[in-house]
């Protein structure tokens, strides 16, 4: 019985993910070096705001194909079902809680859960991080990515990405304890080309190898051009960011 309604609430937290071979609405390529996927994909609608005040009980862990982290399968005790990004640690029956004020001081601070970061002190590891308050999480959602707390300042709080970037943002920020699920996908051995291909990916072709009419490095009669784009603006040795895009009120340095 239990199966049968995992698979009924599976079926409608997912829906059919068609696949563009990276094609606009007109039929032109748009994003290079994308093609068609060998297995079909369905979307996973993956729960990236909290609920208020609520625990929540680990159904059941999965992969997603559309993700490098695993997600899970939570039961809210309020009587909704979702998934969430999983935690390393996380097992099938844990307790997690989401909200802003914990009723018991050991679920709250267990792996997986949601807490704003002024309830949380220095050193913590935290992932699925809020950028805005009650804007869902935007940043630390891929396999392994995490941040750390380094200090409090006042009504802000300074994060340490793996990047080497410091992010201050607001204590009211929700974030998910722990490390993303899923570490270690990027070890995986890529034993053939046709595996790539069937992630979705088409190959990458140098711009020397290709005809003029393709590419400004095209031809192999252009010896000592200087490297540019397809549409013919350098790469090398010239700001390619705008200047809005340069500082961000967020970063504060790179180490």
């Amino acid at each position: 019985m239990l199966s049968k309604v995992l698979a009924i609430v599976q079926k409608k937290l997912r829906n059919r993910l068609y696949n563009k071979g990276g094609r606009g609405h007109s039929g032109n390529i748009t994003v290079f070096h994308r093609g068609a996927l060998k297995h079909r994909r369905s979307y996973r609608y993956v729960n990236f705001k909290s609920f208020e005040n609520v625990e929540a009980v680990v159904l059941k862990l999965m992969h997603d194909p559309g993700r490098t982290a695993n997600i899970a399968l939570v039961y809210y005790l309020s009587g909704f079902c979702g998934y969430i990004i999983a935690a390393e640690g996380l097992r099938v029956g844990s307790t997690i809680f989401s909200g802003f004020v914990p009723p018991n001081v050991e679920d709250a601070f267990a792996v997986g859960s949601v807490l704003p970061l002024k309830l949380l002190p220095i050193g913590f590891v935290v992932h699925n991080i809020e950028l805005e308050p009650g804007h869902g999480s935007k940043v630390c959602r891929a396999a392994g990515s995490s941040a750390t707390i380094l200090k409090k300042v006042d009504s802000r709080v300074l994060l340490k990405l793996r990047s080497g970037w410091n992010m201050w943002l607001s204590e009211n920020c929700l974030v998910s304890l722990g490390v993303v699920s899923n570490s270690g996908q990027s070890d995986i051995y890529i034993r053939k080309a046709g595996l790539v291909r069937h992630m979705g990916f088409r190959p990458v072709v140098r711009g020397i190898a290709k005809n003029p009419v393709d590419h400004p490095h095209g031809g192999r009669s252009n010896k000592g051009q200087h490297p540019t784009t397809p549409w013919g603006r350098l790469t090398k040795g010239k700001p390619t960011v705008t200047p809005k895009k340069r500082l961000n009120k967020l970063f504060s340095r790179f180490r």
